[in-house]
């Protein structure tokens, strides 16, 4: 089982200053809805609000294969809310609206087991109301043999806060086996966006290895005594909205498919390719035509 544990919520995006679509969003949820159509068992470990946006999002999980069984619905707030506005490199800027109850993930801890995998990260995950039911979910998965990975996705409104959670995402990243993060994220955390310096700070805190994405500017692999790069193919994208979670859900259906293996390289190059399908679209996760692709040539 892969377990996403994450924020959920609904994306309303706009070009031009017209809306022209509305998803489901979150980082991780992006990632479940890739794996779900990819036909690997996947749960989204999150909350929503009893509300309509939330029964909409709830209802295109499960059509997606998404089991839903530690998604919290609370009724003292709604659903939280993301204004996504692209640029004319059809990249994103965001206004969120967050109406929260005071009562946050009141569910019980996944039974993780030796060969789950977790995926968790974004600012969600630095956030002090959920931080220690987040912490007790990743520190149980690592002590019951799951394979975590975390991904930052820490974006440049929350430049001003880092001296705050820098400690907190160390923390993170000394729980978690593989770091999936972007220079944007280490700009945006420590000022700095070059790959070396960022898997000398992840090998520090203790994680075995970092994918770090530069956009077109390829991809590196860092693991202990070893570095590679990849190239990335050249596209004009519709939306980079869900680029980040697909690469993630692209990497983690690559491990899963190894069966143990853990070949990185081979994972990478999974990523870039769930990664460049989703740019060509406004959804937030592969399309079920490549997803059906990527199956038939198991």
């Amino acid at each position: 089982m892969v377990y996403t544990l994450g924020e959920s919520l609904m994306d309303i995006i706009f070009k031009d200053g017209r809306p022209v679509a509305s998803r489901a969003g979150g980082s991780v949820l992006n990632s479940a809805v890739s794996l779900g159509r990819c036909q690997v068992p996947v749960s989204l470990v999150s909350e929503l609000g009893a509300d309509r946006p939330g029964d909409m999002i709830l209802d295109f999980l499960h059509k997606n294969r998404v089991k839903t069984d530690f998604v919290y619905r609370y009724r003292e707030g709604k659903t939280p809310v993301a204004l996504a506005f692209l640029n004319r490199h059809n990249d994103a800027s965001y206004s969120l609206y967050k109406p929260y109850p005071e009562k946050r993930l009141q569910i019980p801890l996944p039974e993780f087991n030796p060969g789950d995998m977790l995926l968790f990260g974004s600012f969600y995950s630095l956030t002090s109301e959920v931080r220690d039911k987040i912490l007790g979910m990743v520190r149980q998965a690592r002590k019951n043999g799951a394979y975590v990975i975390y991904d930052p996705n820490i974006r440049s409104p929350h430049r001003n806060q880092m001296e705050t959670w820098e400690n907190r995402v160390k923390t993170n990243v000394s729980m978690a086996h593989l770091v999936r993060a972007s220079d944007e994220d280490f700009m945006t955390i420590y000022g700095d966006p070059d790959p070396e310096n960022a898997w000398r700070i992840c090998r520090d805190a203790g994680a075995e290895a970092l994918i770090f994405t530069q956009n077109k500017n390829g991809v590196h692999l860092f693991e202990k005594g070893s570095a590679r790069y990849f190239e990335v193919p050249l596209i004009t994208p519709v939306s980079t909205i869900g680029a980040g979670d697909s690469f993630n859900a692209g990497v983690v259906f690559s491990l899963i498919r190894q069966r143990g293996e853990k070949n990185l390289e081979k994972a990478v190059r999974s990523g870039i390719s769930f990664s460049s399908n989703v740019c060509m679209r406004y959804d937030n996760y592969i399309s079920p035509e490549f997803a059906k692709s990527v199956l038939s040539t198991l």
